[in-house]
């Protein structure tokens, strides 16, 4: 082949091809829109797809969305049937107006009562520009349990930082 401003037509086709390859791998999730705006989006689009490389539940019959929301000191969780629609599951989420804390851990569930959890990482959704909702994120990471089947791997990065006599 040629050379196109000192670049081998070679190595332009493999990146071209390793990107359309990357570019057309499909999400397992998609939250529409990308963070809550609860006073300006009347719900959020949640959709699993059954086709994408990862996906768990691909022989799933039914599917339900399983939603924890953060409202202190607890987490309040609801279950949301799903419908399929052109091969992708879909469930509308709507924030309530009092989203405070605006934030919401969930996961999918079919009905063999088998899950798909993202590798017990879950999924979130934070409320735009909100920092309880990252406050209540890294809180998930502590391990605890936050509503019936949600419960994050604990994350510790060494030892406490509190030293001396307490």
């Amino acid at each position: 082949m040629g050379v196109i401003n000192g670049i081998a037509v070679e190595y332009l086709l493999v990146l071209a091809l390793a990107f359309s390859a990357f570019a057309s791998a499909a999400a397992v999730v998609t939250v529409e829109p990308g963070c809550a705006a609860p006073m300006d989006s009347p719900h959020i689009s949640i959709r699993y797809n059954p086709r994408a490389s990862g996906a768990r539940l691909a022989s799933a019959q039914s599917l339900r969305l399983v939603l924890a929301t953060a409202l202190a000191p607890r987490y309040q969780s609801t279950t949301i049937p799903m419908t399929l629609e052109a091969g992708t599951w879909q469930a509308d989420f709507a924030p309530k107006k009092n989203y405070l804390f605006g934030y919401s851990i969930f996961f999918f569930e079919d009905e063999k009562g088998r899950v798909d959890n993202n590798r017990a990482r879950y999924w979130d959704i934070l409320r735009c520009g909100s920092p309880y909702a990252v406050v209540e994120q890294a809180k998930s990471y502590e391990g605890r349990l936050l509503a019936p089947g949600v419960q994050r791997r604990p994350v510790w990065h060494g030892r406490s930082t509190l030293s001396g006599p307490v």
